[in-house]
C-alpha cells in the first residue's frame, strides 16, 4: 500500500482537509458575494448604514461591495484564493473596527468569524506550496 493510498483512507487526513478548506472556501465565496450585491445595487438601507449610521461616504460603500463580490468570485479560484482572502481579511478587520469604534460590539461576531476563516483559506492556498492548485 502506497503513501497515499494510507492517507486518503485514514480520517483526518489530505482528503478531508481538502474537503473541509473546498467546504469553508465556497461558504466564504458565497457570503461574500451575497454581501457585496447589496452594497452595489444601491439599496436605501445600505446608503443608510454606510452614510448615515457609519459616516463613510458612498464612493466607499460601492468600493466595499465591488471587493467583496469580486473577492467572493476569486476565493473560488485557488490561484487566487490567497489573495482574495487577504483582502476580504483587511475588510473583515476594517468591518470589526467599524462596529467596535460605534459602540456595537454585538455585531463583531459575524466579521470576526469570517476572519478567522479567511485566514484559514490563505494560511491553505499559498502561492508555490502547492495550495494554489486544484
Amino acid at each position: 500500500m502506497t503513501t497515499a493510498e494510507t492517507d486518503a483512507d485514514t480520517p483526518g487526513r489530505a482528503s478531508d482537509v481538502g474537503f473541509g478548506l473546498w467546504a469553508v472556501t465556497i461558504l466564504l465565496a458565497l457570503i461574500y458575494i451575497i454581501a457585496g450585491v447589496p452594497k452595489l445595487g444601491a439599496l436605501d438601507f445600505m446608503h443608510h448604514r454606510f452614510s448615515e449610521v457609519w459616516g463613510y461616504p458612498v464612493w466607499f460603500e460601492y468600493l466595499i461591495g465591488a471587493l467583496e463580490f469580486i473577492g467572493g468570485i476569486l476565493l473560488i479560484i485557488p490561484a487566487t484564493a490567497f489573495w482574495a482572502a487577504s483582502m476580504l481579511s483587511v475588510i473583515m478587520v476594517g468591518a470589526i473596527y467599524t462596529h467596535l469604534a460605534l459602540g456595537n460590539p454585538a455585531f463583531t461576531p459575524v466579521p470576526l468569524i469570517c476572519l478567522g476563516l479567511l485566514i484559514y483559506v490563505a494560511t491553505q492556498r499559498v502561492p508555490g506550496q502547492g495550495g494554489d492548485r486544484f
